[in-house]
Parts: structure tokens; C-alpha cells; sequence
């Protein structure tokens, strides 16, 4: 029978899960999972550790009544210490101070610490933090209280691992286009339709049209009127790479038309199958294109993530760069023998398929 506490502890973990998922930094997220923790046990004092990713070591983040002196003697614990070989073993640990398998600290004694609950926080089977409460009577916590602060710990940690996800993709993405805009040809990703999806800022000061005007355009819109046609009938033999190379008479904002030779390929952008051109003014070539243009993935080798290219069609790999070759532990020349979904657990490999068909990338038949 659910008794009104635990209705409360529900609504408490709720109420945590609600604002977590709207949580856009994780500092906010570290302090709101540790005073939810602390209304959970009816505790008054506690900390929120994490590891940090260089040195290994727990470093608190924040604390909740611990005094200046007892906040200076938990601060940090070295990857050396019995407290460390404690915590990376990922136990939730529920015990009166003195029966904790370490060595007592002298200042949690002096400030009359008898009941000690310590919650890691997980990702991946590794350790990432954890949340530490103290309390200055023997108080034995029910069996709804300490399931829901290891269902705390859990969330924090998957919210910090988000947080992170999400913050390494935007560098990451922002560094690619960085390298994409610094390039002196002028690269474009389109739609199937021939719709702008990106423009780099050599083929928006060339063509003397805004990233935010090209968005509204396609391909046709800047092509003189006797490319316009040849363009749409040429289409599909991009889109389906019989053919790959053309000379494209785009004309800029002010009226003047210039040809670019081009090379098409079709890739992936946003999880959507594009069609991406790589253009120089054949006036500007001294070289045949081919040399001087950067490849796909000569660029991508340049970011600090894991990044592979995808066949669309086949889902086969056809380039990761170094990070994933590092990572991942696959050669160049092994990885271009594997589909994708190789890389990818059971339950994971259902998930992405999901995904790719609610994208319209797969099909029930392909499946």
C-alpha cells in the first residue's frame, strides 16, 4: 500500500526529473539534485562530487551545511586514496560513520558525524561523481528513501552526461563549420529538392548573399537562365552519382556571372541525405580541382570527436577519422568493411533503427 511519504518522495523525484530535463548547465543540475537528496532523507548537510577528467580524482562541487573547516578537509579526494577505491566501485553505501571501510576523517568526527550515505553517480559503468550526506544522529533510511536517492544519482549523472553530450557536439560542430568557412572553395550542402541547407562564407561573399537569404533559396535561384534547366535535369544523376562534376554559371546579387567548376557528392547533414558541392571560379584554378580542394574527410580528421562518414544508401563507413580511429580502435582499412550498425549494442542498434525511420533514412523492407 503507498503510504503518503512515499506519495511525497514520488512527487519529489517527479518535481527532480521535470526540471533536470529542462536543465541547461550542469551546475544548476548538480545543486538541484543534491538539495532534492537532502529533502529526501530530511538530512541538513551534504555534497556533490565529480570526477574531473584529467586527474581522475572526486572534486566537490558544491555543499549544503558543511562548515568552512569540514568543507576544506573533503574537497578532494586523490584516485590513491581508500576513499576513491571506495567510491569507483559504483556501491551505494548506507552505514554509521565508524563502520565505514576507510579511514575516518578526524574533522567529520569532531563535528559529530554518525550516519554517512554516500550515492555515486554512474555513466557507462564508469564513475562520474556522486552525492555525499552527512548526518549527526544514527538515523537508518527506509528502503523507498534509498532507492529513490540511488534514482537521484542516476538521473544527475545521465543529465551531466547530456549536458556534456551536448556541449562536445556543439564544439565540435562549431570547429567543423570554423573549418568549413575558412575554406577558400565554395561549399554548399542541398536539400533533394536543390534547397540551401549551408552555404560557407566563401560562397556567401561571393554570391553577396547572406547565410540567412541563401536559407530561403535553392541552387536554381543564382544559376543564369540557360543553367537553371540544365540543373534539374542533371539532378538526379547527382543525387544518384553517375554523375559528379559540372561547370555552374551562378549569378551573384549584383548581376554578374561567374562559372565555377563543381564536384557533387551525396552525404549526410543532420541526420538528412543532401547533396553537397564543392566549387572554384575556373579563372582562380591553377591546378586541376582535385588537388586543391580539401576532402570531407581530410576535414573531419581535423576535430577532437569520434566523426565517420556514412554511406546513406548502404550505411556502410567509408571514412572515420583519427579520434574514432583512436577510440574505437579500428583502422582505416578496417572500418571501411564495416555498416555502421556493426558499432552498436542490441538495444542500441533498435533504438537507431527507430530513429533512422521516424527520419525516413531506413524503410520497414530495409530494416
Amino acid at each position: 500500500m503507498t503510504t503518503n511519504t512515499d506519495l511525497k518522495l514520488i512527487e519529489l523525484d517527479r518535481i527532480l526529473a521535470n526540471r533536470l530535463a529542462a536543465g541547461e548547465n550542469i551546475d544548476s543540475s548538480l545543486i538541484l539534485s543534491l538539495k532534492t537528496a537532502l529533502q529526501v532523507c530530511e538530512w541538513n548537510s551534504g555534497g556533490i562530487y565529480l570526477v574531473a577528467d584529467i586527474s581522475q580524482e572526486l572534486y566537490l562541487q558544491f555543499s549544503i551545511g558543511f562548515s568552512l573547516e569540514l568543507t576544506k578537509a573533503v574537497q578532494r579526494y586523490s584516485n590513491l586514496s581508500d576513499r576513491w577505491k571506495v567510491a569507483v566501485k559504483g556501491k551505494p553505501i548506507f552505514l554509521k560513520y565508524e563502520q565505514l571501510p576507510i579511514s575516518l576523517n578526524p574533522v567529520l568526527i569532531s563535528e559529530g558525524a554518525r550516519s554517512i550515505a554516500w550515492v555515486p553517480m554512474m555513466h557507462q559503468n564508469r564513475l562520474i561523481g556522486g552525492i555525499l550526506l552527512i548526518n549527526n544522529q544514527e538515523v537508518e533510511l527506509s528502503s523507498a528513501q534509498k532507492l529513490l536517492l540511488e534514482i537521484i544519482s542516476s538521473q544527475a549523472g545521465l543529465n551531466i552526461a547530456r549536458i556534456r553530450a551536448q556541449e562536445e557536439l556543439a564544439t565540435s560542430v562549431n570547429r567543423y563549420l570554423s573549418i568549413l568557412n575558412k575554406d577558400e572553395s565554395l561549399i554548399f550542402v542541398l536539400s533533394f529538392e536543390g534547397r540551401f541547407l549551408f552555404t560557407n562564407l566563401a560562397f556567401q561573399n561571393e554570391s553577396g548573399f547572406s547565410s540567412d537569404l541563401l536559407d530561403q533559396m535553392s541552387l536554381k535561384d543564382l544559376l543564369a537562365l540557360d543553367g537553371q534547366e540544365q540543373f534539374e535535369k542533371d539532378l538526379s544523376m547527382y543525387l544518384s552519382g553517375t554523375k559528379t562534376s559540372t561547370i555552374l554559371s551562378i549569378k551573384t546579387r549584383e548581376g554578374i556571372v561567374r562559372e565555377f567548376s563543381t564536384i557533387f557528392s551525396v552525404g549526410m547533414w543532420d541526420f538528412k541525405n543532401v547533396l553537397i558541392g564543392f566549387s572554384r571560379q575556373i579563372d582562380m584554378i591553377k591546378e586541376p580541382f582535385s588537388k586543391n580542394l580539401v576532402e570531407a574527410k581530410y576535414l573531419i580528421d581535423l576535430i577532437p570527436s569520434p566523426v565517420i562518414i556514412v554511406n546513406p544508401i548502404n550505411l556502410s563507413i567509408l571514412h572515420g577519422n583519427k579520434e574514432f580511429q583512436n577510440i574505437f580502435g579500428y583502422l582505416e582499412s578496417e572500418s571501411k568493411k564495416m555498416n555502421i550498425l556493426q558499432l552498436f549494442s542490441e538495444n542500441e542498434y533498435e533504438r537507431l533503427i527507430d530513429g533512422m525511420k521516424r527520419s525516413g533514412l531506413v524503410t520497414n523492407q530495409e530494416r
